[in-house]
């Protein structure tokens, strides 16, 4: 196992998209592991996906009616 600290991370302005975020597809790293060199694929999935919440839809429109308050005015 090996354990390193991150002192500083570099990257080409041709990686970044319009929100500068790395891009990892467009730098198509490699990986070398027990004397293979193997080439990174497709995202799989992403952290949270399993238990990511469905985006709700707005609740205006719906047909229903405010109630009027039934508080006496003073």
């Amino acid at each position: 196992m090996f354990l390193a600290e991150v002192l500083a991370v570099h990257a080409d302005e041709a990686y970044l998209d319009e929100n500068n975020k790395f891009q990892l597809n467009k730098a198509r790293p490699l990986v070398y592991s027990h004397g293979e060199y193997l080439g990174t694929g497709k995202t799989l999935g992403t952290f949270g996906y399993s238990v990511k919440k469905k985006k709700q839809k707005p609740s205006f429109g719906t047909g229903k009616k405010k109630r009027k308050s039934s508080r006496k005015k003073g």
